[in-house]
């Protein structure tokens, strides 16, 4: 941005003439030039100097010279005329219009290259002939029709009261009460590498290209010009103006990706840059390329940012990719998509007053399908949900080569739609392009929960409570967690409990979680198409865990801890420090659960005795349970929670707990959410 300028003008723009507009958008300025600089003859040393036009806003009548608008109008040296009569007018456009509101005044700067004292620029000025006439001038600078500064140092103004620059303001006036304009993802590329196969580090910025074959014949590469001569090459028919190829003669850092400006023929085109080496034998590589987004090493991922990817090149599976500027490869494992669980459309549009914005968007599904009905509205800023199919953002390579059912401009996987009305043909809603983004984050979840009663389970969703200790003799005999949650179909909400009683040795962080069973109607399910609706789920610890039944038919007797078996060689179903649960086939839950102290072909003995009566039975089944270190409600002990450590020694009741949440669903993007949890310890 410029911070020193040669002249200023302040102006304002009049609210009647706009149709009392509150913003307006300034197109362009005209100015008048007397003189230019002569060719070469510059005091500045400059060639051809031009001069550049900007805006800035006015504080107590003083131009702000440090907060000009980045946009800019130039004109260059050649296109300035100059004129002895005042009449001929330099056009500036700004390459972006200026938006300016109609109730504050703004100032022109303007910025000769090099502060040529040879350019002269027509202004009026009080007591002096009007040209071409015998008449005096009688304006006065000032509030009316605004201010004129000459600006030495490039910083210090100096108002002229007796005088005002001579200009044309051109504003935009809009031929339409609304309009949509599209806007597209970007062409990334998503890929997973495999793993260790990634040689060298990857810089961010720099050109990947695929290592595809070399097309037919030899080229010329010389460092000192554009033009690529080949040898039996088909440049018309492998080539087009606008495409990036690359230019290698396999030595090792002699890889360039260039874009072709023009093509004579088969055997001479001129491309963008010249070589960065040279080699009479060069070969060329029609191949995508892409510049490196981002890398995850450890995740074994790389993203790419402006694929040239289209339907008969691009990136593939198992190819290498190697960096220009790093020399690092690897092998592409899978083109992957990335799924959408939510988006927020953070896009910076103005509205004035008396203009609108409204906005949609669409994302492809996983087939690479554009359902109408899924086009949804969007509140900017504001997060949208993508629950009610899969959606995805595909990796380049992948929509141009599913053209037919990717129906959004290009072959896209994501459009959005701006509708931008007004009610005044001088103001509209506006926006630039660089302030369009979209921020897209996806759901880390699966459906698996194995070993979550271990320290690391499957599951990738889930939440661990910090640990709770309870106040000295206020142990807890058993736990009880509220969940409110979102819970649509195909998801579930597991919740564990980990226990620790103050007398066991081992370290809590080394206890086995105890999966806690619903209370609440598994039925209970939330609305899939509302994430406010609710429900209340409750959790408690079970009886016992889940376990696989072994063979034969066991005997207890009361006052006794030994349990012998028949039809099976007991021993070889059940082994020491096996937790088991005997119970009667008719009535499961009259049970009980116990560690298993020893064990022979006919019998064995438990850590506990058989004291209640309706456990002296005979043809009594055992369950071998799996998770034996997890915690359950000993039904055979006025139902307090008890767990056994690492040496097998039982405990009753506990002192510290935590609380974790598994959340798993079928889909990626239909997820559980938890509000809020709550959990009690309580006696018995």
């Amino acid at each position: 941005m410029a911070s020193e300028f040669d002249l200023a003008q302040t102006f304002y723009i009049d609210k009647d003439a706009v149709r009392q507009a509150d913003t307006i958008f300034i197109t362009s300025v005209d100015l008048y030039f007397k003189t230019k600089p002569s060719i070469g003859l510059s005091a500045t040393g400059i060639y051809k100097p031009g001069v550049s036009v900007y805006v800035c806003p006015v504080d107590n009548e003083i131009p702000v010279l440090d907060q000009t608008f980045p946009e800019v109008a130039r004109v260059e040296y050649d296109n300035i005329s100059s004129s002895n009569t005042a009449s001929t007018a330099t056009n500036f456009s700004f390459n972006f219009p200026v938006a300016v509101k109609t109730t504050q005044t703004f100032a022109l700067l303007v910025k000769f290259d090099g502060s040529d004292n040879d350019f002269g620029l027509w202004w009026n000025k009080a007591g002096e002939k009007i040209l071409n006439t015998t008449n005096n001038t009688q304006v006065n600078s000032g509030k009316v029709d605004g201010f004129f500064y000459t600006i030495t140092n490039g910083k210090q103004l100096t108002p002229l009261k007796d005088a005002d620059l001579k200009f044309n303001l051109k504003i935009a006036k809009f031929t339409s009460s609304n309009s949509t304009f599209k806007v597209t993802n970007n062409d990334n590329e998503f890929i997973k590498f495999y793993a260790n196969s990634i040689s060298g580090n990857f810089k961010g910025g720099e050109y990947v290209w695929q290592n595809n074959a070399p097309s037919t014949g030899n080229v010329v590469a010389n460092s000192s010009t554009v033009t690529i001569v080949g040898t039996s090459t088909t440049f018309t028919s492998t080539l087009q103006v606008g495409n990036k190829f690359v230019i290698t003669d396999g030595t090792v850092g002699n890889a360039d990706v260039r874009e072709v400006v023009s093509i004579a023929n088969n055997t001479s085109l001129t491309i963008d840059l010249s070589p960065s080496f040279s080699n009479g034998t060069a070969k060329y590589i029609i191949t995508p390329v892409a510049n490196v987004y981002d890398v995850k090493g450890l995740a074994e991922r790389i993203v790419l940012e402006n694929s040239t990817a289209n339907a008969t090149v691009n990136f593939t599976v198992d190819s290498f990719i190697k960096g220009v500027d790093s020399e690092a490869s690897c092998k592409i494992e899978a083109l992957e998509d990335f799924e959408a669980g939510y988006l927020r459309p953070s896009y910076n549009i103005f509205t004035p007053a008396g203009t609108s914005t409204n906005v949609t968007f669409n994302v492809a599904n996983s087939s690479y399908g554009i359902a109408v009905g899924n086009k949804v509205s969007a509140e900017l800023g504001q997060v949208k949900f993508l629950d009610s199919y899969p959606a995805v953002f595909a990796t380049r390579s992948t929509e141009v080569l599913n053209s037919a059912t990717l129906t959004f401009n290009n072959a896209k996987s994501f459009q959005s739609e701006l509708t931008f009305t007004t009610i005044n043909p001088y103001t509209s809603p506006y926006v630039k392009e660089e302030n369009l983004d979209a921020f897209v984050s996806r759901y880390d979840i699966n459906n698996s929960s194995a070993n979550e009663h271990l320290s690391q389970g499957n599951a990738t969703s889930k939440y661990i409570s910090k640990r709770v200790v309870l106040v000295d003799g206020q142990d807890a005999e058993d736990l009880r967690v509220y969940l409110s949650a979102y819970k649509p179909a195909n998801t579930d909400i597991l919740v564990y409990g980990k226990f620790h009683n103050n007398v066991d040795p081992d370290p809590f962080d080394d206890k086995n979680w105890t999966k806690l069973e619903l209370v609440t109607d598994a039925a209970v399910l939330s609305n899939p198409y509302n994430r406010d609706d609710i429900v209340e789920l409750e959790y408690k610890i079970p009886y016992y865990q889940t376990g696989t039944i072994v063979a034969g038919l066991y005997t207890t007797q009361n006052g006794n801890n030994v349990v012998l078996g028949i039809g099976a060689t007991v021993n070889t179903e059940i082994s020491v420090n096996d937790l088991v649960k005997i119970y009667q086939p008719n009535f499961p839950n009259n049970h009980i659960v116990s560690i298993v102290t020893a064990a022979n072909t006919s019998s064995i003995t438990i850590g506990d005795i058989v004291s209640n009566a309706s456990m002296v039975s005979t043809g009594l089944l055992i369950d071998k349970i799996s998770e034996k270190n997890s915690g359950f409600v000993n039904i055979q002990n006025n139902n307090i929670v008890r767990y056994y450590n690492t040496s097998y020694s039982a405990f009753d009741g506990y002192k510290n707990f935590a609380v974790k949440i598994v959340l798993l669903s079928t889909t990626e993007f239909r997820v559980p959410h938890v509000n809020d949890l709550r959990a009690i310890a309580v006696s018995a």
